[in-house]
């Protein structure tokens, strides 16, 4: 198959279909997550969509197991992953941190992507995007594309949280919400207030 971003060149596929390829890509990251496995490099570099127009979740080179017991080679301090895909806790070297809302995070990226058309952190050297991952809120998607329903900026905004405990518990739960828009249903996931935004945003700037 080809890598999911060519895939996207290639065959030009509508909001809609993206939107449920990245609902089975988030299904097949949380059959991961169930064995214990966090794949820390979610890109879209790393999912194969067959011919038949199935993706597949690829490349678990910098995976990581979390079960209780298990060892990990990673240091505290390394940075693992690619940067404009990882999470804050990645982006800051706290192994310690990484569990499958990291992985949440990554598909967020790729779901802001998906609706802004760009991927929400960029820089020109590896320490800037590091510092806006880890800092800086990017812009709505609705702000960059109008046409985006408010439902799914709902859903990749509670992925893109800086706060891990304020993102989707794993990836089946962000894989449900994207279901239920597509169905037509009430999502989970609600959209955060103005208010709640800038508290958030100052506890990370305190001055």
């Amino acid at each position: 198959g080809l890598p999911l971003d060519a895939h996207c060149a290639r065959h030009a596929p509508d909001l809609r279909t993206r939107v449920d390829l990245l609902r089975r890509i988030a299904e097949a990251v949380e059959h991961a997550h169930g064995m214990g496995i966090v794949h820390r490099d979610l890109k879209p570099g790393n999912v194969l969509v067959d011919r038949a127009g199935q993706p597949r979740v690829a490349d678990f080179g910098l995976a990581k197991e979390v079960r209780e017991g298990s060892e990990t080679l990673t240091r505290s301090g390394a940075v693992i992953g690619t940067p404009q895909y990882m999470s804050p806790e990645q982006a800051d070297g706290e192994s310690r941190h990484i569990d499958p809302r990291s992985d949440v995070f990554s598909l967020g990226v790729m779901l802001y992507e998906i609706l802004a058309g760009h991927r929400p952190f960029e820089g020109e050297t590896v320490l800037a995007i590091l510092m806006q991952v880890m800092t800086q809120d990017p812009p709505l998607p609705r702000a960059i594309n109008p046409k985006v329903h408010a439902d799914l900026e709902t859903i990749c905004l509670k992925a893109l949280e800086k706060d891990r405990s304020r993102r989707y518990d794993s990836a089946g739960p962000l894989a449900a919400d994207l279901g239920r828009f597509l169905g037509g249903e009430p999502i989970e996931a609600r959209p955060v207030g103005a208010a709640t935004r800038w508290l958030l945003k100052a506890r990370r700037h305190p001055a």
